[in-house]
C-alpha cells in the first residue's frame, strides 16, 4: 500500500549528457565522472518533471569489460527528491543491462553505506571491492581519501548472481 502522499514514479533510459550535468551539481561525494554509455532518469508521473539521474557505463576491469558487463556508476538524488528514487535508478538500470543483453550489471557503494536502495531494487551483495588508489609512478592520479579510498560492497541484480557466483564472488549475508 502506498503511503498517503507518496509520489508516483516512472523512468526512461536517456543519453548521459544530462546525467553528468546532474552528476556535477548534486552527487555527494564524486561530482566528476568521465562518461558513460546511457543514462537514466525517473521523473515524477503526475507532473512529468525530472527528479533523479544515474549513469550506466563500462566497468573499471578490463576482465569485466571484456565479459561485457556493464556498471551502475552513479546515481543522482538530489535533495528533496521523493521516496524511492535511487531504488527506481537502480532498477532501471538492471532492467536496461538485460534487455540490452549484457551478461551482467553491477555496482558499488560505500562501506558505510547500507545498500538498502539495492536490497529494495532487487539486488544481492556479492563480496567487497579492494578500494585503495589507482595511482602509480608511470600514471600519476589524485589520491583519494577516507571511506571514498576503502573497500567497497558490490552489489548484482538477482537474475546476475549466477554470472557473479561464477566469477568467484560470493553471496554476502547481510541483516
Amino acid at each position: 500500500m502506498r503511503p498517503p502522499g507518496a509520489v508516483r514514479l516512472q523512468t526512461r533510459i536517456i543519453g548521459v549528457s544530462e546525467p553528468l550535468r546532474q552528476c556535477a551539481l548534486h552527487h555527494r561525494h564524486l561530482p566528476q565522472c568521465v562518461g558513460g554509455l546511457v543514462g537514466v532518469e525517473v521523473l515524477r508521473r503526475n507532473t512529468g518533471w525530472p527528479c533523479a539521474w544515474g549513469i550506466v557505463g563500462r566497468p573499471l576491469s578490463r576482465h569485466l569489460q571484456a565479459d561485457e558487463w556493464v556498471e551502475l556508476t552513479r546515481g543522482i538524488v538530489p535533495e528533496g527528491a521523493p521516496p524511492g528514487c535511487a531504488s527506481a535508478i537502480i532498477a532501471a538500470a538492471a532492467r536496461w543491462a538485460r534487455a540490452d543483453g549484457r551478461p551482467a550489471i553491477l555496482s558499488y557503494t560505500l562501506e558505510d553505506e547500507p545498500g538498502t536502495s539495492y536490497r529494495a531494487a532487487g539486488w544481492v551483495q556479492v563480496g567487497w571491492g579492494r578500494g585503495g588508489q589507482w595511482a602509480c609512478p608511470s600514471r600519476a592520479r589524485d589520491e583519494r581519501a577516507g571511506a571514498i579510498a576503502g573497500r567497497k560492497r558490490r552489489w548484482v541484480p538477482a537474475w546476475a548472481v549466477p554470472a557473479a557466483t561464477a566469477r568467484g564472488w560470493q553471496i554476502v549475508e547481510t541483516a
